[in-house]
């Protein structure tokens, strides 16, 4: 008679080897993970200290905002990082330093802002995916000597934003 169980061996060991190195290989993926999230807190926790500095508030971009629509109750939009400033540049430019104040060398007008509507994900990611969003306010920049209540009356009821083009910004 012939014993089964010798001729399946080498399979069940191939097996619980095979099985062996995908545990392995699933610690190995989570001790990593673990490494970066430590990294990431040590980073983190190293930044003690805000950065001030003097800036000129017409180089400054709008701020990112979540538009809340709450049922029976009046909207409102919600600032994303407040505490966070950005000067829109060319590409090709940097910003400087001088004592205690920051200056472009080659500014940029950023004419839109971001407002991503809070109850979708497409809108939640808005503010976070500024180039590929679609989700934008246009700036309207008034003449010069023209208030925001003149121009309102003047131009009530047009359609302000389609014909209007407006260059997202890029990150590089």
């Amino acid at each position: 008679m012939l014993n089964v169980a010798w001729a399946w061996q080498p399979i069940a060991l191939a097996k619980l080897h095979e099985k062996a190195e995908m545990e392995a290989e699933q610690r190995r993926i989570e001790w990593e993970e673990e490494k970066r999230q430590r990294r990431i807190k040590e980073e983190k926790d190293r930044r003690t200290k805000s950065l001030s500095y003097w800036v000129d508030s017409t180089l400054l971009a709008t701020q990112p905002t979540y538009r809340h629509m709450p049922p029976a109750q009046p909207g409102y939009h919600e600032v994303v990082g407040p505490f966070i400033h950005r000067i829109g540049v060319e590409n090709d430019s940097t910003i400087k330093i001088t004592g205690q104040k920051l200056s472009a060398n080659k500014p940029k007008k950023l004419d839109y802002a971001v407002v991503g509507d809070a109850t979708t994900i497409h809108g939640l990611e808005a503010p976070y995916d500024e180039e590929a969003t679609d989700e934008v306010l246009k700036v309207e920049v008034l003449k010069t000597g023209e208030d925001v209540i003149s121009f309102w009356i003047a131009n009530g009821n047009t359609d302000q934003f389609s014909n209007k083009s407006i260059e997202m910004a890029t990150f590089e």
